[in-house]
């Protein structure tokens, strides 16, 4: 019996080493130096890794010694032929031995187009969280500024003074409230998302914070009926720290090490351990070239007057004229319902918009939200019933939808990755501007002349700005072209 046990124990097959790991999309990027994610551009890639057409991991392995001599490649503790391993295995549906070119590009293009919804899931729910207290704040305010007897003026002064805590927020003390999280959210989702699903990407996110604001004010309104004013604004801080806790919790770091690049290994970080003046000394240096690009300082010109128009029309003007006794008169209920309906518009719409956004371009989507919103809000002054004006705010809501992914990611895509934090970040610092100087001089315009007046003239220069961009965009095109 004895010896039966040795025999049967013998002769069992030995152990099987657990199969590799599949490498990343990010990974696979790095390894390939992807940039466009074209297929014409992932072909050329693959091209060089294959032979007779077909990647195998003998010419996969070849390719990456030869690779390995000016390059850092994978991990420490990898090789060329476990790279080829892992590789290999990122693609299950391929025929073995060997992974044809064209499924190999088939594969990593539809890859690229599709969503990371699973990384998105905590970034989606603290968008959500911070939604939905800066929407509750919202149906508040113009009783906060009949409490204390402000003027329009002092209300477009006190939504510029957020714009301002915006500004310097992001710009000098790096992780301030609703400037850090807009900024890491955005930087988050360019490094997990390419040009080809970039948009899609942004839209839950968005998608995220919009019906957070849809919730907010529905919310906020009935709070500040039952409760008063006082509470209400305890329970949006205390949501505010239950978010912050939670992020400190979930959020995870998106910049990894490259997996391939040239030279020793290094992580390249975003400046958070240099000081105030190497800070400021080094995102003046890289906005300089970012903005001599003529698409992109058209875009950021655009999006600074949207910013400019958002903020005096719909954050200073729109309370004012819907709360007003006189005029419309509703309540902090009613008005919440109504900023809530026009947040539910951006959330239904912004996925299929995303989709359609990354298939015909972001800069005719940026045109036409721009234009819809501007139309929407010379409508709007001059509307003299309920019925019209919830009829033009879903217009408005509608281009909004337009414009709430479209500009970060077109801009996105213009720039090299190494520059995409600094555009972002010019982006934003020029919409900031726009919303510190539109809720002022708006709020100004409307004590000079009417509500009404200053409402239509916002949104006559969101309009002329749209033209000129078009314009602008036309002469660009034709000079790029000739050159």
């Amino acid at each position: 019996p004895l010896h039966l046990c040795f025999k049967s124990f013998s002769s069992s097959p030995p152990p099987s080493s657990p199969p590799p790991s599949p490498l990343s999309q990010s990974d696979i990027s790095s390894l390939l130096n992807l940039h466009a994610y074209t297929p014409e551009e992932i072909t050329t890639a693959l091209t060089p890794l294959s032979s007779d057409g077909a990647i195998t991991h003998e010419s996969l392995t070849a390719h990456l010694a030869s690779l390995s001599s000016t390059h850092t490649l994978g991990t420490p503790d990898e090789t060329p032929p476990s790279i080829a391993s892992r590789f290999l295995a990122s693609f299950p549906d391929s025929p073995s031995p060997s992974l044809p070119v064209s499924l190999a590009s088939s594969h990593l293009h539809s890859l690229s187009s599709t969503p990371p919804y699973r990384p998105l899931l905590p970034i989606t729910a603290s968008m959500l969280l911070v939604g939905s207290c800066v929407g509750m704040i919202t149906p508040v305010m113009p009783y906060i500024v009949s409490n204390l007897s402000l003027s329009t003026a002092e209300f477009g002064y006190v939504v510029s003074a957020f714009g301002l805590a915006k500004l310097i927020g992001c710009r000098l003390t790096i992780g301030f409230g609703v400037a850090a999280l807009s900024t890491a959210a955005t930087l988050s989702i360019t490094d997990i998302s390419t040009p080809n699903n970039r948009a899609s990407t942004m839209a839950p996110v968005m998608a995220a914070f919009s019906a957070g604001t849809a919730l907010g004010p529905a919310f906020g309104g009935v709070l500040a009926d039952s409760i008063g004013l006082e509470n209400t604004f305890g329970l949006v801080g205390a949501t505010f720290l239950s978010s912050a806790v939670l992020n400190s919790i979930f959020l995870k770091e998106t910049q990894t090490v490259p997996y391939a690049y040239e030279g020793e290994r290094r992580l390249t970080t975003r400046g958070a351990d240099a000081s105030f003046t190497e800070n400021v000394r080094t995102a003046v240096g890289q906005w300089k070239p970012i903005w001599e690009n003529r698409e992109v300082r058209n875009a950021i010109l655009l999006n600074s007057c949207y910013w400019v128009t958002l903020a005096g029309s719909q954050m200073t003007l729109l309370p004012l004229m819907l709360t007003d006794p006189d005029s419309f008169a509703l309540s902090a209920t009613t008005l919440g319902k109504v900023y809530a309906g026009m947040s539910a518009v951006q959330v239904l719409g912004s996925q299929p918009l995303a989709y359609v956004t990354d298939r015909i371009g972001k800069r005719p989507v940026i045109t036409a939200g721009c234009g819809l919103v501007g139309s929407s809000i010379i409508l709007l002054s001059q509307c003299t019933t309920i019925e019209s004006v919830y009829a033009t705010l879903g217009l408005w809501s509608v281009g909004g939808v337009f414009l709430s992914t479209a500009p970060i990611a077109y801009v996105s895509d213009l720039v090299p990755e190494k520059d995409r934090a600094q555009a972002i970040a010019l982006l934003r610092t020029c919409g900031d501007v726009g919303l510190l100087i539109g809720a002022s001089c708006t709020g100004a315009l409307a004590d000079f002349t009417s509500i009404e007046g200053a409402m239509g003239l916002s949104g006559g220069f969101l309009a002329s700005a749209t033209g000129w961009y078009v314009a602008r965009t036309y002469m660009t095109s034709k000079y790029l072209k000739n050159r």
